[in-house]
């Protein structure tokens, strides 16, 4: 009996351990299948890791290379397909299209089997030449510079130059750029804008024949519209006697086009879009970033505020009266300027700046122009005027500064008359 229950017992503690052995054998199983599968699972994160990283360091090179060299990219908004290195598969796809006076730049690059594509918007890069203040037609006068203005930068100038002149009972105490390399002298006539900048404003003007057309009715009771780049250009048109926008936010790939008025009131939050109409008119308090294209007149009221990078241009082919108007205290970050395919001297641009008035960028005026406030980048003019209570003078400038040298270098600007061979990151687009 004693035999029996110890050979039972001896058998029982066999079986047990066989259990345990089992148990161990299947939590080692469990725990090296885990650890494999982290193995594997990090190797694939790891993977991916370099992957977009590689994709997003092409796209970033690619993008450094068009600013440096803008002609690897087709002018006739065709895509363009190279690879970065040499024995490195680093293929990219480059395209640039029009934006207003801005370019698109699209970039895709493709690292085995990562992806991915990004939109920029670009301008020309203002510090890739000598900062330029002012250039002047040569209308066989003296610039006369008056009160305190100030002149600086590198400066286009009449044969005769500049000179000190006393206004209004007072004399000239301001500063006049004196450096002999940074004075040279003007042709008779402004230097011509690119033939792809005018076609690229003047397309505007035709609204049927491009993007997906809403009419204005449907901005009623919206409150926010966001359309983007990625996706085709929405165009909302109005055929109104005047068109007034307010209380609506708007951002993105969008254009507002009337063949009439619109106004512009400060209710309007406007990003990144364009307005297009025959004449604009931004109402008092506005700040926004838009680039309005006019057929004949622009009018910005006091204390307006269009940030970088926004556009003000009238660009019509038409024969007719152009006129640009920036009243008080006033701020554009970017380009005010008119072209003018007739020389008909009744049918003279006018541009007129107020006091207080402050143009960051550029601003280009084939025809007469009086600066009353002041200029942080360069100024291209026919011929400058000024009215006062007592009379009436041409070629006069009085207590306004042009500094070409407090634009920031990295600024991007508009080609109207020099060849700007690199090209400026401003943001991403969405």
């Amino acid at each position: 009996m004693g035999v029996n229950r110890r050979i039972k017992n001896k058998f029982t503690l066999k079986a047990g351990a066989l259990y345990f052995v089992i148990f161990l054998l299947f939590l080692m199983t469990i725990l090296l299948t885990t650890f494999i599968l982290f193995i594997h699972y990090k190797s694939q994160l790891i993977t991916r890791q370099v992957g977009v990283a590689q994709v997003e360091q092409n796209i970033e090179s690619a993008l450094e290379l068009y600013s440096v060299k803008p002609s690897i990219v087709s002018q006739n908004n065709l895509a363009s397909t190279f690879n970065l290195f040499p024995n490195i598969t680093s293929e990219v796809n480059i395209k640039q299209t029009p934006w207003g006076v801005y370019n698109i730049v699209k970039v895709s690059a493709k690292y085995k089997e990562f992806e991915r594509e990004k939109l920029a918007l670009f301008g020309y890069r203002y510090g890739s030449i000598k900062p330029t203040a002012l250039y002047i037609t040569d209308r066989e006068r003296y610039l006369s510079i008056c009160g305190n203005s100030e002149v600086r930068g590198h400066c286009y100038l009449p044969k005769l130059g500049m000179r000190t002149a006393r206004i209004e009972g007072r004399l000239f105490n301001g500063y006049l750029e004196k450096r002999d390399d940074f004075i040279h002298q003007s042709n008779k006539t402004l230097p011509q804008p690119p033939e792809s900048l005018l076609e690229a404003c003047q397309v505007f003007f035709s609204a049927n024949s491009r993007g997906k057309q809403k009419r204005s009715e449907s901005l009623v009771g919206t409150k926010k519209v966001f359309n983007s780049f990625n996706d085709s250009l929405t165009i909302y048109t109005s055929s109104n006697n005047y068109w007034v926008l307010e209380n609506v936010d708007i951002t993105g790939h969008v254009e507002l086009y009337s063949s009439n008025e619109i106004f512009i009131t400060p209710t309007a939050k406007l990003q990144n879009i364009i307005v297009v109409g025959r004449k604009v008119v931004v109402r008092s308090g506005f700040e926004g970033q838009i680039q309005i294209f006019a057929s004949d007149t622009v009018i910005l009221e006091d204390n307006v505020r269009l940030l970088y990078p926004s556009n003000i241009a009238i660009v019509d082919g038409k024969p007719n009266q152009k006129y640009i108007h920036i009243n008080r205290n006033c701020e554009v970050q970017g380009a005010v300027w008119i072209w003018n395919s007739t020389k008909d001297n009744n049918l003279s641009p006018t541009i007129i700046i107020e006091t207080g008035t402050v143009i960051k960028g550029q601003l280009f005026s084939p025809g007469k122009t009086q600066l009353k406030g002041n200029i942080w980048g360069t100024l291209y003019a026919e011929l400058f005027f000024l009215n006062t209570p007592n009379a009436y003078y041409e070629n006069y400038i009085y207590n306004s500064t042009i500094d070409g040298e407090k634009l920031p270098s990295d600024f991007a600007c508009l080609p109207f008359a020099f060849d700007y061979n690199e090209m400026q990151f401003i943001d991403w687009l969405y």
